[in-house]
Formats: structure tokens, sequence, C-alpha cells
């Protein structure tokens, strides 16, 4: 979004001297840092959460995944003017703002403040205010939680089915608030740990994005850009109605709430930066320039059509067919889409940002670190089979063209762990493991208990998973 980054981007190759340090606050089973840490074998993570049982998992995992450049505290937030890790270059915070007290968020702005070096960038995700009508229905699950004759994680069930039959009994709230009777709906497929989570914590604030800006200033922070990069070309975002209200309102914290406003946001998902400088087009193209770029969506998928907050946007045949039609004979570096870009009168900034708005391509790593991180995601995916054979219903699968990670229905996850492996018949192989966790094959919705037809529902799967999902595992390889 224009702003220079503190830190060398990662290329990955035999080059690359830098030595990122990550911090995630309220890092829960650290699975999305243990990820981080697989796929970045060179730099430094630091995960710390307030429970135990979540540390411990952590910790398990990245013994098991071979990691050694990962470290989980257990601590309160209150405690990290203790914590002795180095300056950071990232420090992430993903929903655990909306559900701490004042106090406790003024602990980590004074952290952030200690040990984000200058240029670094903050991560912050939070329930937006401005759309969050589930206020009174989080009030009701109290209420019926803290009445209810039941134990343990019962209660939580016990208050979800009170608030339903206030609900259902016709309660007003609920018929001028139609979203939040959805919302409550939707708590049955969730487990307790969610709705606890969500719903019962003894802090719930959600907040707009002003009050957040306010607090991370003290941080020496300023807004940089949202994580979506739709959100930060306002074409997308406002309608051509609303851009007159846009052109009156001059700072940053009244923009973004417009944009909140007109768009009912639910949560955010924000980039902060300590101390910014701004870069020209040219500047942000000669950091571009060295990095490699992939479809991530098979070429019949390739549409010049997309989704945006605003309904939809579109594509410019005249700018992207050339450098779409490059990106289909494989990974291309920023220089050569820049040439295209420009060649047909537009830049690689625009054509790199629409092209990622549109889920179409992603970041992928230099040709010369695959093998090495390879070696590092490899020991990830082996400790998240382990975790799925004890139960754990984590069906991530590692992408190690592009140093990711997507989640798998357990179906096509166990498919690709039959293919990875090298089993000679890999409808066996995913028929005896799901028949060893306990799970069953819908087709149509009906449950398939014969074996034949099992093995053969399994066979059309697999040739499925062979003709998309497992070319997607492979991008930028």
């Amino acid at each position: 979004n224009g702003f220079k980054p503190s830190t060398p981007l990662l290329s990955g190759g035999a080059q690359d001297t830098r030595k990122l340090v990550y911090c995630e606050l309220g890092c829960g089973q650290g699975l999305t840092l243990n990820l981080l840490a697989a796929r970045d074998p060179g730099g430094s993570y630091y995960g710390i959460d307030y429970n135990p049982n979540q540390v411990a998992y952590a910790r398990a995992f990245a013994k098991s995944a071979g990691l050694e450049n990962v470290s989980f505290r257990e601590d309160s937030f209150e405690d990290l003017d203790r914590l002795d890790i180095p300056e950071c270059d990232v420090i992430a915070l993903h929903g655990i703002w909306t559900w701490i007290s004042g106090p406790m968020r003024q602990h980590i702005v004074n952290f952030i403040r200690r040990k984000l070096k200058p240029g670094g960038i903050c991560y912050i995700s939070y329930n937006c205010t401005t759309g969050r009508n589930d206020m009174p229905l989080r009030e009701l699950l109290v209420v019926g939680e803290r009445t209810s004759s039941k134990s343990g994680t019962d209660r939580v069930g016990d208050a979800v089915n009170f608030a339903k039959a206030v609900a259902a009994s016709g309660a007003g709230y609920f018929k001028h608030h139609p979203v939040a009777l959805g919302r409550l709906d939707g708590l049955a497929v969730h487990k307790p740990q969610y709705v606890i989570h969500e719903y019962l914590n003894s802090d719930w604030n959600p907040t707009f994005f002003s009050e957040v800006a306010r607090s991370l200033s003290d941080a020496k922070l300023s807004y940089a850009a949202a994580v979506d990069m739709s959100w930060n070309r306002i074409e997308l975002v406002l309608p051509k109605e609303a851009i007159a209200f846009r052109d009156r309102l001059s700072n940053t914290e009244d923009i973004e709430f417009l944009k909140d406003l007109w768009n009912g946001t639910m949560f955010r998902k924000d980039i902060y930066i300590k101390g910014s400088k701004s870069l020209s087009t040219t500047e942000q193209e000669k950091l571009l320039a060295p990095l490699r770029f992939a479809l991530i969506k098979q070429p019949h998928e390739i549409n010049l059509n997309f989704t945006a907050p605003i309904g939809s946007g579109q594509m410019s045949a005249a700018h992207f067919t050339e450098v779409l039609e490059r990106l289909k004979k494989g990974p291309a570096t920023g220089a050569e889409l820049a040439v295209l870009a420009k060649a047909n009168r537009t830049n690689l900034v625009n054509v790199l940002q629409l092209l990622h708005v549109s889920n179409q391509i992603s970041l992928c790593l230099d040709a010369e670190a695959v093998p090495r991180v390879s070696q590092s995601l490899a020991k990830f995916d082996q400790a998240i089979f382990e975790q799925t054979e004890r139960g754990d219903e984590i069906y991530i699968v590692t992408q190690h063209g592009i140093g990711t990670g997507s989640n798998m229905n357990n179906i096509d996850y166990l498919i690709w762990r039959a293919t990875q492996i090298g089993a000679k018949d890999r409808a066996a192989f995913v028929l005896k493991a799901l028949q060893a966790l306990g799970r069953g094959i819908m087709n149509e919705g009906k449950p398939i208990s014969e074996a034949t037809a099992m093995l053969a529902l399994l066979e059309t799967k697999i040739k499925n998973f062979d003709a998309s999902a497992k070319q997607l595992i492979n991008i930028g390889k």
C-alpha cells in the first residue's frame, strides 16, 4: 500500500540474509506460528498465550515438527514488560483486542512501543462496532449460561438453547435483527469452546476503527493498510453515491468509518506501521521486481470479473490479458510482469493489487529456496498427520512453492497424504484411515456403509483431486 518495510522482502534464495523476528500475542494452539516458523527457517518466532494447555500443545507440536526457531511462553499480557525477546519486525494480534479489558490493552500498547522496530509492522484484527448488532445476543447467552443448572461445557449448550427458546417465543429484538437470529442458529454447528471465546468472555468489547487507531498511536503506530487489498482501493469499497461523502472527509479515521458504515463491517484485519515512509510507484516496483508470483487458479478459472465490497469489479482485458497469459506458463518475476504492464499502459502495482484482490495470484518463494523450505514444511506435514491419527481434526496441507498452508476437508486431506507417501492404492489408504478415525463417507447427504460403494466413490474423488487440488498444491514448485 505504498509504505516501506523495515526488513527486506523475503526472497528465500541462497543470498537471503534476512532474519525476521515475529511475535504473536494470544497465539492459541500455535498452528499459525508453527507454520510460519516452518516456512522461514532463518527467522525467529515467539508466541505468547495465557492458557497453559494451549502453550503445551504448541510446544509439543513444534517439537514434533522439529522446529528450533519458535518458542512459546505462558504469560499474561500484564507481564509483557518482563518478556525478554529481541526487537520485532512483526507483532501480531488476531482477535484478542475484542476480548480483553482496557488495562490489558494498555499493556499491549506499551509492549509494542518498546519492542517493535522502527519501520516494523503490527497486524491487528478485532470486532468492529459498526457491524455488530449482536451485543444483546451476547448478553442473552451470558444470562443463559449464568442461570443454567447444567455443569461443564453442557452449560454452553443449555445457554444456546435458552436463547433459541427466547427467540422462538417472539422476542422483538430478533424480529428487528434477523442477522443476529442467523448467528444464533449458526452456533449449533460450533463447539462449546467457540461460543465461550466469541460470546462468554468476561470482556467483549467491539471497537470503532478510530478507537483502535488512537490507542495504537500511543505506541507510535499509524495505519498503513487493510489486509484485504480491495479495502485499500476506494473505488472497490464505496459506490459512486458514497464518493460525495468521501470527498468531504480528510482524515483516515473518518474515511475508514465511512467505509465500515457503508459496508456494515463486522471484523477488521488491519496493518499498522511504526514510523511510515511512503514510496513512489517507481520505488515500489523496484522492491517488487525480484519477487516471484504464480497463478493460484486453474487456467480455465481465470476471470476478469471479481467480487469486491461494493459487489463486483472488473479488470481491463487490455491491461491484464498478456499478464495472465504469461502467468499461465508458470511463475513470473515482478520485473517480467512490469514490462508487460507498461506495454499495456498500466503499472506493476495496479496489476498485482487487482490480481490479488481477485484471488488469482500468490507471492511464491525464490526457486532456490523451495528445496530448503520444503524440508522444513515436510516435517510440519508429518506432525499434522500424526495429529490427525490421534483424532485431531486439523486438515492442513502445506504448499511448498508458495510457503503457506491451506485447509482441506478430511477426505481430500487423506487423498493428499496418500499421494504424498506414494500409496499404491490410494482409495484403500483413505478408507482405512477414515475407519480408524471413526469417520464415514457421505454421498448427496446420505451415508454410505458398503465397502465397494465407498471405494468407488473415493476413486471418483481421487480423480477430481488429481485434476484440480493436486496442481494447486504444487504451485510455484
